[in-house]
């Protein structure tokens, strides 16, 4: 095969991944589509279209539930928090129940636990991926990019993980986020950044959004933001870099009617 005509993927190169981390980047890629097609289909309005997208969607809900059931059986599937849960049904009386700060706030609550956890899961996964890009990556800049990646992604850790411990709300980690040590890197640098800036950037927005929509606890709202914003300037950076490259395809887009 002439290696010459690969231009993202080096199909003959040593690999980088374990078959374990392998296993949760296949799981990353269909909770992305899992979130990104529904969107896509409520936009549409040609049947053809939304039928295509009905098919991936059917399509990804099956590889995710093999996915699952294959991690089950491995014993590698990490599960949420398992908690006890007070099956009195009570209405908040205060509006000390949103505090979050100067040591009055209440426990988490179910849909906070769980949104939490979610992001510390894809947060070790994501720095696992940085770190490894980051050596692999042949570009000095982007090497630089993915190390600063890899930092901000461990602020996150340190702050979610801050209010768990509190908790005393145990996370499993995976003990097989591990890299080999390659000459050749599989993927282009390209590549490396376009899963950077898309299923790790945009796909963490989704998620953030969707734990910050659904927090009460005002020190946790504070959290998420100031991650939120934190990732605003690493994904703007991340497109800067693929635009300087030329490998930023731009989106379809209205005629220019400026005289």
């Amino acid at each position: 095969m002439n290696r010459k005509k690969l231009i993202d993927l080096t199909i003959d190169a040593l690999k980088v991944f374990s078959d374990t981390f392998t296993l949760y980047f296949c799981f990353d890629l269909t909770l992305l589509s899992m979130s990104t097609y529904p969107i896509a289909l409520s936009d549409c309005t040609r049947r053809d279209v939304r039928n295509h997208f009905q098919k991936n969607i059917v399509f990804y809900v099956n590889i995710q539930n093999e996915l699952v059931d294959l991690m089950l059986s491995q014993g590698v599937y990490l599960r949420p928090p398992q908690v006890a849960i007070d099956s009195e049904v009570e209405f908040a009386d205060s509006i000390t129940y949103l505090n979050g700060f100067f040591g009055g706030s209440r426990p988490l609550n179910t849909a906070e636990i769980s949104n939490l956890s979610r992001i510390v899961h894809r947060a070790q996964f994501s720095k696992m991926v940085f770190v490894t890009f980051s050596k692999l990556a042949k570009e000095k800049e982007l090497k630089q990019h993915f190390s600063k990646g890899r930092d901000g992604i461990e602020k996150v850790l340190q702050s979610l993980q801050e209010v768990l411990d509190k908790e005393n709300i145990p996370i499993s980690a995976s003990g097989d986020y591990k890299i080999s040590d390659v000459d050749m890197s599989p993927f282009s640098d390209k590549l490396m950044l376009f899963f950077a800036n898309t299923c790790l950037g945009i796909f963490c927005f989704t998620m953030i959004s969707q734990a910050m929509t659904s927090s009460l606890r005002t020190d946790i709202v504070s959290k998420l933001s100031k991650i939120s914003d934190d990732m605003k300037k690493s994904y703007g950076l991340g497109l800067i870099l693929a635009i300087k490259e030329k490998w930023f395809e731009q989106p379809p887009q209205v005629v220019n009617r400026k005289v």
